[in-house]
């Protein structure tokens, strides 16, 4: 062209020269994939060729690697393409290969790493911006499938053993605690075995209010029911039934006995608790009935032991004192006094 525009020449082929040297600038010049494929169509249609045109070509099929590696969001497309393309380390979308590999990469720590729903929603959503699949990607989808399917079962667990604690009913309690047994870290779990306790032991202490027959059983009932803040009738029968074992017990008279013995009988009492109640009745009737000095003398020495008290008792040692009398009378006088004394007491 130099030596064409010495001669003066003109014409086509002079500007088809022209052109085609504008078309080699274009290729030299061209730094995106947009300009290189528009500069290599433009040389193409001119039949322009060599070390400028077969560079364009290159450098046109690592950007296109490049830009199809990073479209991929995919670490080892973008990492052979990296290794292939680096010779354009310093052009823009090498640089923005590389950043994008850094950022997937770390993505794919994120999720292998993330275990709970805040960390797991948080990894997910950084990868589905930068829009990476994969195996990591679908375990840490299972990974927080498993976590909402686990919450969704404690939380419906919990509502249930909830209604249960609202029940206050100790076989709903147990089948809605056999539920949550998984959860039993959560506090409603620890207030669900309370209340559970509370009313199998408020079932059992009013159960032995109603049917405790012995001093010992009632007045353990009646401990309970006092810590659990219990009252009302079974309660009060309670303490009705230790008053007559209390009365049953200290009675020693004929009358006291006899009216605490028929007491315990419209109660239900024990015959354990009734047993030293008829005891001295016996006792009693033995007083009654000895007439010897030495039967008197038995029947004395055992309603002592038992407690025995009033008429029969003072009776019985009228008449041990009467017999011996007898026995020491020495004058006339003193033998007849003895004997109606005697005979008076039988």
């Amino acid at each position: 062209l130099k030596e064409a525009d010495a001669l003066g020449l003109a014409g086509s082929e002079y500007d088809a020269a022209t052109s085609k040297i504008a078309a080699i600038a274009a290729l030299r010049d061209a730094s995106t994939l947009e300009a290189l494929e528009a500069a290599l169509k433009e040389a193409d249609a001119l039949g322009v060729a060599g070390d400028e045109y077969e560079a364009a070509k290159s450098k046109n099929r690592l950007l296109a690697m490049l830009e199809s590696a990073v479209e991929s969001s995919d670490v080892a497309t973008l990492e052979a393409a990296l290794t292939g393309a680096a010779e354009l380390s310093s052009h823009p979308l090498f640089v923005k290969a590389v950043e994008l590999k850094g950022e997937l990469v770390e993505a794919l720590d994120k999720l292998r790493e993330a275990s709970t729903l805040e960390t797991l929603a948080t990894a997910l959503g950084a990868a589905d911006t930068l829009g990476l699949g994969g195996t990591e990607y679908e375990d840490a989808r299972g990974r927080l499938a498993e976590i909402n399917r686990s919450r969704a079962e404690k939380n419906q667990s919990l509502a249930t053993l909830q209604s249960a604690v609202d029940s206050s009913d100790v076989a709903t309690l147990e089948a809605a605690l056999a539920e949550a047994s998984d959860f039993a870290d959560d506090p409603l779990f620890a207030t669900a075995v309370k209340l559970k306790d509370k009313l199998v032991k408020t079932a059992e202490t009013l159960k032995l209010l109603r049917e405790g027959v012995t001093l010992a059983v009632l007045e353990a009932a009646l401990k309970d029911a006092a810590s659990l803040g219990l009252a009302g009738d079974e309660y009060d029968a309670a303490k009705v039934k230790v008053a007559a074992i209390t009365t049953l017990r200290a009675a020693s008279t004929l009358d006291t006995l006899e009216s605490a013995l028929k007491e315990a009988g419209a109660l239900g009492l024990a015959e354990e608790e009734c047993a030293v109640a008829k005891t001295k009745l016996a006792a009693i009737a033995g007083l009654r009935e000895a007439s010897t000095r030495d039967a008197l003398e038995t029947a004395l020495e055992e309603a002592g032991a038992l407690g025995v008290a009033g008429a029969e008792y003072d009776g019985a040692k009228s008449k041990v004192a009467a017999i011996v009398a007898l026995d020491e009378a020495a004058t006339s006088e003193a033998l007849e006094a003895a004997l109606k004394e005697a005979e008076t007491l039988g």
